[in-house]
């Protein structure tokens, strides 16, 4: 949590002697490390930890080791966090499969409307800028040229695009110019097909900020999610374009 690394920032910097919390569970869920700061960190430190509500007092423990009470709280709060976080991943996997759309950003092509919940719905707008994409793509041109091609035209990038539209869910983007790199994220996304994925990216570990890619099969894909801008023929044929091109 970016609030508790700036306090142990504090605290290793010498400037802070004491950490007060709401209740353990603030501090961290992880129990082991949680307990590693109580037992060890802190105590070579100097630093005194207080939990309100737990009624925990590091100065009530002076050359000892925290009661068992504390060891067990630390555990159940570290069940109740995967628990929890096992309930919010199957709640948006439902969504996902009645065609609700959770995430920071919406794909560009697609819009929200108030009053269709979280349903992607087709921008026809942009989603003709995506079209082209493709049927150049299918013609042959390859990223970095269809990226010239609209830089020359003045297409807006889509990041451009959305803050033109005042599309405020979604969080400001700063592009200047079509890229290589844009053109492949559009022409790999499975969302112009209908497909939501996710599950992509994982955690190693609970509780640390850091991810590592997931292989495909573990992936959540949830196919006819919303309406397609894009033939999953066609799109397959890109795919096997960008195999060839990639190997070469």
């Amino acid at each position: 949590r970016p609030g508790i690394c700036k306090v142990l920032e504090l605290v290793r910097s010498g400037k802070a002697a004491c950490i007060i919390v709401k209740d353990l569970s603030r501090f961290g869920r992880e129990y082991i490390e949680v307990g590693y700061y109580l037992e060890h960190i802190f105590p070579a430190l100097g630093v005194r930890f207080i939990a309100i509500n737990d009624q925990f007092d590091s100065d009530d423990f002076q050359n000892e080791v925290p009661g068992i009470e504390i060891a067990v709280k630390n555990i159940m709060n570290s069940y109740m966090s995967q628990e929890q976080s096992y309930k919010i991943k199957k709640s948006i996997y439902q969504q996902r499969k009645t065609g609700e759309h959770v995430g920071a950003g919406t794909p560009y092509g697609y819009k929200k409307i108030r009053g269709y919940g979280n349903q992607l719905l087709v921008d026809h707008e942009a989603a003709f800028i995506v079209q082209r994409i493709f049927r150049m793509a299918l013609e042959g041109y390859g990223r970095s040229e269809i990226a010239r091609i609209l830089n020359t035209e003045g297409v807006p990038t889509p990041g451009d695009y959305k803050q033109c539209k005042k599309y405020h869910r979604d969080p400001p983007v700063k592009e200047r110019d079509w890229s290589n790199a844009a053109v492949s994220h559009i022409l790999k996304n499975e969302a112009y097909i209908g497909t939501a994925v996710s599950g992509q990216h994982y955690r190693p570990e609970m509780g640390k900020r850091y991810v590592k890619a997931a292989p495909r099969q573990q992936w959540e894909i949830i196919e006819n999610a919303h309406p397609a801008i894009i033939g999953r023929g066609d799109f397959q044929k890109v795919q096997e374009g960008f195999k060839k091109t990639d190997h070469t």
